[in-house]
């Protein structure tokens, strides 16, 4: 329980916030009540609160704001290390906020449906977690959030907003890892030990084989989605990195996921993405291949696993992949770009070698088929006085024999030097030949 003192303080907030005269001063006394109240989280504002959301309601110009604000509140009173999770408070509370949480879900605006769905997320473990309890008055928290809730969340995942759907898509993943049976070789963490094996052999009203079945049926209505025509390519990747941390967590859909990723790209993609969208979602589930390889996968698993990864080309037993193997699996551009990097290199090379082979021959041929230069007539003329050398003698068409068919750009800087040597020396401009030197 708060302070006496804090208590007061975050009332103040609250009538504040119901008075407001302006969407700005009610922003500033939603935020200072947030501010404080995560001080000390209580539920003692609980009602207050929820009365600020229903004031709202009289006015649509502010709804918006106040059920964002009452939305985000409640996601930090079910994620709060502070309150009890087994506290009668706790469970009034959430059954209080049914009522509100369903109208939101169908709200109008996107943003509010999408944090709504968001919540109830997050809300879905601490109602398992309770109800998990061997006691019969928890059947109605149960129904009002395994029923209720989640066939109003569930209504939306024919929503043509992306928001929307990926946060219905990340409350399914929620409920189907919940409402599964985790495994020896699950990589489990904290919020991943809720699962069936939490119930009671003699619960009242969790049947652990009714609820396994609702999670099969739920991870192919999530895998569906990707397999809808024209699919975002954004809502794809999500779904791959949703389903890849069930993966982790319950290995048993290892072979329904993989088969599905798989598929999705092979033979051939969607014709609808581009080359672009293909190369992140590759990626995505390169990447995600790559985590799943570290696991410690049981015989059907593992199967599957090392086909998927013959597909990208690399040879798996169950061991770690090498430093090598890892980068042929996420980094398949570099050794493509390698193998021809060294092809183009050994042609290129082979090329220029017959270039200048061809080069060095041209003169010789042409000096052997040049007539001999005649004596000349006359006294010798003597040397002058020392001076500016005389402007170089150069023929005309200089060069363009030897070099017209030559990329100069392609070739490496010491072979240009030695073409330019050779097309000095050839042409007899000893002078320039040697100022190079």
């Amino acid at each position: 329980m708060a302070s006496q003192d804090l208590q007061l303080v975050l009332h103040a907030h609250l009538n504040h916030a119901s008075v407001a005269a302006n969407p700005q001063e009610l922003t500033k006394h939603l935020q200072a009540f947030t501010r404080d109240w995560k001080k000390e989280p209580s539920l003692d504002q609980f009602d207050a609160a929820l009365g600020v959301l229903q004031e709202a309601k009289r006015s649509p110009n502010n709804l918006e704001m106040v059920a964002l604000w009452w939305i985000g509140y409640v996601q930090d009173i079910v994620l709060s290390e502070t309150i009890d999770t087994f506290s009668v408070d706790l469970k009034d509370a959430l059954l209080k906020a049914v009522e509100p949480l369903a109208e939101l879900v169908r709200n109008p605006s996107a943003t509010v449906v999408k944090r709504a769905v968001q919540t109830c997320a997050s809300i879905y473990p601490v109602v398992f977690q309770i109800c998990c309890q061997e006691s019969a008055g928890l059947a109605n928290l149960w129904g009002e959030y395994a029923l209720r809730i989640k066939q109003v969340v569930l209504g939306h995942l024919g929503s043509p907003n992306e928001g929307i759907l990926l946060a219905i898509c990340k409350y399914m993943q929620t409920v189907v890892q919940i409402q599964s049976h985790s495994q020896r070789n699950s990589m489990a963490h904290d919020s991943e030990t809720l699962s069936l094996n939490k119930i009671p052999s003699t619960h009242p009203f969790l049947n652990p084989t009714v609820l396994q079945h609702e999670s099969d049926a739920l991870l192919r209505e999530l895998l569906s989605v990707i397999q809808r025509p024209m699919i975002s390519s954004t809502v794809v990747t999500a779904i791959i990195n949703q389903t890849s941390a069930l993966q982790r967590a319950r290995p048993q859909f290892i072979p329904a996921i993989l088969g599905t990723w798989t598929s999705f790209l092979k033979p051939s993609p969607p014709p609808h993405f581009t080359p672009l969208q293909i190369k992140f979602i590759d990626k995505a589930i390169r990447i995600q291949l790559l985590s799943i390889s570290k696991m410690q996968l049981q015989p059907p698993q593992l199967q599957i696993v090392t086909e998927t990864l013959s597909i990208y080309g690399v040879k798996y037993s169950g061991n770690p992949l090498s430093r090598s193997q890892q980068q042929q699996l996420l980094h398949p551009d570099d050794d493509s770009r390698r193998s021809s990097k060294r092809g183009r290199s050994s042609n290129n090379q082979d090329s220029e070698d017959l270039e200048l082979k061809r080069m060095k021959q041209e003169p010789e041929s042409r000096s052997t088929n040049t007539p001999p230069m005649s004596a000349p007539s006359g006294p010798p003329t003597l040397p002058g006085p020392p001076g500016a050398p005389p402007p170089p003698n150069i023929p005309p068409g200089f060069g363009q024999n030897v070099l017209s068919q030559i990329n100069i750009t392609q070739l490496p800087v010491h072979h240009v030097v030695d073409i330019i040597f050779e097309t000095l020396a050839a042409n007899h401009i000893p002078h320039l030949f040697h100022s190079f030197l």
